[in-house]
């Protein structure tokens, strides 16, 4: 008699486990896609849809190149899988699996690419604009003789520190900048501070006036040198006295109101006052010379 057949060891080779299928392309592509969206048309109404609308623009807004090279990175991998399915189809094998994702989510990111491409140029074009209009204030009120007018300079042309951009998007204080902190203003130690940002240099070059950075926010939210601060740092170093401030912050706008527009006069008090013994001392002589011509920017 036949003895029975033993039974076949398991295999010892582990199941492979299988494959996840990616992500569709338009799902990857939606963040950006929005994020660009709502910088380009922000909601205004109602006040949490806006809200909520001006948190997810903050990425297109503050960061559209590193956005731009997101979108990239996940068109490429998806057209490069796209090209090898149409090699495939070439020689026989039919794969049109996600073919219309694809082609969806390419159109997503084209459109990205041009809205972040319209914030950048709306960010390159306010150098030049911020540029006029402190050049129209210092050539308001002449040094020497404060009776007399001239005519405003051209304004200064600067080169982009792409590098820095790219790299450093959250730059920190350069090294000829001074930063003074927390400098209180008015009479509520909390809400009226300021950060004063003043050149560092050893020479005796007089400032070329003061520049007031409010802080956005809906007036609700926000704080000082949050913001904006390649723009003071840079208005530092070439010897202007940069000021980035605070104020009330309120539920809502009218209910604060008129607070803000207190608080602001008071720091413009606090600069024509106050503010000559807080610059240093290569620095009054210019102070005085430039409080009269003062610019705000929001």
């Amino acid at each position: 008699m036949t003895p029975p057949a033993s039974p076949r060891p398991a295999s010892s080779r582990p199941t492979p486990a299988p494959r996840s299928l990616p992500l569709p392309l338009p799902v990857l592509i939606a963040p950006a896609a929005a994020s660009t969206l709502l910088a380009l048309a922000p909601i205004r109404r109602p006040f949490a849809a806006a809200t909520i609308g001006w948190a997810l623009s903050m990425p297109a807004v503050e960061l559209p190149v590193h956005v731009g090279a997101y979108v990239g990175a996940m068109v490429a991998p998806a057209w490069v899988r796209r090209l090898g399915q149409g090699r495939c189809q070439s020689r026989g094998h039919r794969r049109n699996r996600g073919r219309t994702a694809d082609l969806l989510g390419g159109a997503m990111a084209a459109a990205t690419c041009a809205g972040l491409g319209v914030l950048v140029a709306r960010q390159l074009a306010a150098a030049p604009a911020l540029e006029r209009a402190l050049a129209e204030v210092r050539g308001q009120v002449s040094g020497e003789n404060p009776g007399t007018t001239t005519p405003p300079p051209p304004a200064t042309r600067h080169r982009v520190p792409w590098p820095t951009v790219l790299f450093a998007p959250w730059p920190g204080v350069p090294r000829d900048v001074r930063a003074r902190r927390g400098l209180v203003y008015g009479p509520d130690s909390t809400a009226n501070r300021c950060d004063l940002y003043t050149r560092n240099s050893a020479g005796s070059a007089p400032g070329r006036g003061v520049l007031v950075h409010i802080h956005g926010g809906h007036f609700r939210a926000g704080g000082p040198s949050r913001e904006s601060r390649a723009m003071l740092f840079d208005h530092a170093s070439r010897g202007w006295a940069a000021i980035s401030t605070t104020y009330h912050l309120s539920p809502t706008p009218e209910s604060g109101f008129p607070q803000h527009l207190v608080d602001i006069k008071q720091l413009i008090r606090w600069i024509r006052v106050e503010g000559r013994r807080t610059a240093s001392l290569r620095m009054r002589r210019s102070w005085s010379r430039a409080v009269p011509r003062a610019r705000t920017s929001r």
